[in-house]
């Protein structure tokens, strides 16, 4: 029998230490996520007695790796943040004595943020026996938050412009006064859906519920009991109160937990994994020692990132890595030293950066994606390596309106329309084939997260001639790009907001060098994309070459 494992050489890394911010209050808590990539920048939210005046503050990281505190939110000082960002807007919960709704909007020209002007005012929720809370917004623009208060498992749901929040909403009411939650949204598969995950320190079991977006605020699936199968009766039992989620492209949901094992030998950091059918995988195995642990996506690199605490009374901040694609987790490595706490990172899936922050201190992470080799060995001692280096950076993507002579390169969307005529315009470099066959190459796209972004058609996707400029292509420029008849890929079926669209565009790219594309449609209800101008969910390419 030939028995084959496969070792990621993945690709280098470089850390960067950042300034301290001196905060009033912890980095927790342990589901929520304060940092987020916007306008070519890093963001968070966290509260400081050092700055005046005093309270919670937006902060901006610069070029000089440094954080400047740019807008005060609160005057509280021990408000914990959780952030959503939907283009250019980020959301704030701030979790405190008296939580509140805080919505910033992005202003390009001074490259910060200010109080959006749709509800400048903050929206107050009234949280009884709260110890943490986080939101996320589904597919009817319905944001959602979830908590716990006392034995119950409880969700709120507010309608844009969330100015009031209905509820509560008690899905479980038989908790331990010390579990606690987290909401996400699940936009994919169909049908769209909010989640709730919660522990259970008395069922010594992780609890989670699903609502489908266009049901009624009340109903609630039932309980699905993640990993239950897998469940061991050591210690106090598979739950303990750490709760952090990730979701894939696809709608794999991954949450970091802790269990209540306390016994040598046995997982204390933990990966649950829900797959996209709803079925969840046996609980892995992450470390035997740990605590607040979050997780942490890269879907370019087929990788998982586990960041937790040495100790439950601080320490070092430690990681493992683990394939998406085969679920394992590699050695402990220290990502930043001390008596930290309360890793804290983003919501959104990283590519080439990513910032954590820990008691004020934190780190940002570059990726050259340039280095990246797999290895297959097999017991024969026989080892082929594969030209897994091929990437497609993007260079520009641009919507024109056939007609309107507006340019609109620096846009947060990409517009695909029939009626009026709208056609989007993408460039990629492809690099690191080493003259292998191209056997793959899809296109993901991200269906904005705006009113009217939705359509009853994804859209065609096309080859398209370079040599188009992104800053000044408009409806109106002579020539116009080329977009060549035959469709590479037009994928069936309707598109919601948030939703994540492949196009399967192996022909358009052959080898190494720059390649167009276009997408038009035949609908004239037009599709919204995002672009690489909002700062996440822009369009990417996967490629895959041939051995």
């Amino acid at each position: 029998m030939l028995i084959t494992t496969r070792r990621f050489a993945l690709a280098q890394e470089t850390i960067t230490t950042l300034s301290k911010i001196s905060v009033s209050t912890s980095t927790g808590e342990k589901p929520q996520s304060k940092v987020w990539f916007h306008g070519g920048r890093w963001w968070t939210v966290l509260p400081s007695t050092s700055v005046s005046p005093s309270g919670t503050w937006l902060w901006r990281l610069g070029a000089d790796y440094h954080w400047t505190n740019v807008l005060r939110l609160a005057s509280s000082t021990s408000s914990k943040a959780d952030a959503r960002v939907v283009g250019d807007v980020t959301h704030v919960l701030l979790h405190n004595s008296a939580p509140q709704l805080v919505s910033l909007e992005y202003v390009p020209a001074a490259a910060t943020y200010a109080f959006w002007s749709v509800r400048p005012s903050a929206t107050s929720i009234s949280l009884s026996s709260s110890e943490t809370a986080t939101i996320d917004i589904d597919t009817m623009d319905r944001m959602w938050l979830s908590t716990e208060s006392g034995s119950n498992v409880r969700v709120y749901y507010s309608d844009y412009p969330y100015s009031a929040f209905s509820g509560p909403i008690t899905l479980a009411n038989n908790i331990d006064s010390d579990d606690i939650t987290v909401v996400t949204a699940l936009p994919v598969p169909d049908p769209p859906k909010i989640g709730v995950l919660w522990s259970n320190q008395n069922t010594q079991r992780f609890g989670f519920r699903v609502h489908f977006d266009d049901d009624r605020a009340s109903v609630w699936e039932a309980d699905e009991v993640p990993a239950s199968q897998s469940a061991l009766h050591v210690g106090g039992g598979m739950a303990d109160d750490h709760l952090n989620v990730a979701v894939a492209s696809d709608g794999t949901l991954y949450a970091a937990v802790k269990t209540s094992y306390d016994t040598s030998g046995f997982p204390v950091i933990a990966l649950l994994v829900r797959r996209p059918d709803g079925t969840w995988d046996d609980l892995y195995h992450v470390d035997t020692i740990g605590t607040r642990g979050i997780v942490l996506l890269n879907e370019l690199a087929d990788l998982i990132r586990v960041v937790y605490t040495a100790s439950s009374s601080g320490g070092n901040i430690l990681y493992r890595d683990s394939l998406m694609s085969a679920i394992g987790f590699g050695a402990r490595k220290t990502l930043m030293k001390g008596t930290l706490n309360n890793a804290t990172s983003t919501k959104e899936n990283w590519t080439n950066q990513l910032v954590v922050i820990a008691s004020g201190r934190g780190v940002l992470i570059t990726r050259d994606l340039g280095t990246q080799t797999t290895t297959t060995t097999t017991t024969r001692s026989t080892t082929t390596t594969l030209a897994s280096g091929a990437r497609a950076v993007l260079d520009a993507d641009v919507s024109v309106v056939i007609g309107d002579s507006t340019p609109y390169g620096k846009s947060t969307r990409l517009e695909v329309d029939n009626s009026p005529v709208k056609h989007t315009f993408l460039q990629f470099t492809v690099s690191g084939t080493g003259g292998h066959a191209v056997t793959s190459a899809i296109l993901r796209l991200q269906a904005a997260n705006v009113s009217n972004a939705e359509s009853d058609s994804k859209g065609r996707a096309h080859i398209a001639t370079c040599g188009w400029d992104e800053a000044t292509l408009s409806g109106t420029t002579q020539p116009q790009p080329t977009i060549a008849p035959t469709v590479l890929d037009a994928p069936s079926g309707s598109v919601v907001q948030g939703q994540v669209v492949d196009f399967t565009v192996t022909g358009a790219i052959t080898g190494n060098g720059v390649f167009c594309l276009a997408l038009d449609t035949l609908s004239s209800n037009g599709v919204d994309y995002t672009s690489r101008e909002a700062g996440a969910g822009g369009p990417q390419v996967f490629i895959t070459v041939a051995p």
